[in-house]
Formats: structure tokens, C-alpha cells, sequence
């Protein structure tokens, strides 16, 4: 079995490996500013979703009120190949469709149950 490549091998800022120096690497500043973006992503990130499961609220009401079917699966793998298309990495298309079927699946289970 293949020995997976860790993460600080391949990340272009970060070329070497990590310190036993845990205290020393704590007040690193570098790596406090990557933290630093990484938490600003991560709530653009959850920001994000929650606007678009927040919209699509407003199109199965839009839906419902015309009698149409909340999901449309045709629509979904329009959606999921025109993201593969947009892509440009570091994620492969598969991961691009692994991302949003679980975005997808996320955005109904939780309308499923009321939460918005």
C-alpha cells in the first residue's frame, strides 16, 4: 500500500515538514497569518451555503406555489458539469462532483427538515 503524500509536502507555501517544536510553531507568524485566511475562507465558505440553501428555499416555495417538483435531477447534473468545466484546481472534476453532490444533498436535507 501506497504511503499518502502529507499535506505540508505538496501546499505551495509550506515546503518542509512540521516541527516536533509545537510551541515554537504555535507563535510562527506565517503560520498564524494562514491560519488567519483559512478561517476568513472557511466563514465565506459557510456563508455561502448558507445563502444558497437560503435561495433555494425561495425556489422550491417559488415551485410549490405552480405545482412543480422541488429537485430537479436534469437541472443537478447540468449544474455539477458546469462547475467540472469552470474548475481550475487545485480540485479534480471528480472532487468538483464529490463537493457538490454533498452541497446537493446537504441543501435538501435541510430543507427537508425545516431548518433554513
Amino acid at each position: 500500500m501506497e504511503t499518502p503524500t502529507p499535506p505540508w509536502s505538496v501546499h505551495p507555501r509550506l515546503r518542509t515538514e512540521p516541527s516536533d517544536d509545537a510551541p515554537a510553531a504555535e507563535a510562527d507568524s506565517t503560520l498564524l497569518a494562514l491560519r488567519a485566511e483559512l478561517g476568513e475562507l472557511d466563514r465565506l465558505l459557510l456563508e455561502t451555503v448558507n445563502g444558497r440553501v437560503a435561495l433555494v428555499r425561495t425556489i422550491w416555495d417559488y415551485k410549490a406555489r405552480r405545482c412543480l417538483r422541488p429537485v430537479d435531477q436534469g437541472r443537478e447534473v447540468e449544474l455539477i458539469e458546469q462547475l467540472q468545466r469552470a474548475n481550475r484546481g487545485p480540485l479534480t472534476c471528480e472532487e468538483v462532483a464529490q463537493l457538490f453532490e454533498f452541497v446537493l444533498s446537504l441543501t435538501k436535507q435541510s430543507l427537508s427538515f425545516g431548518t433554513y
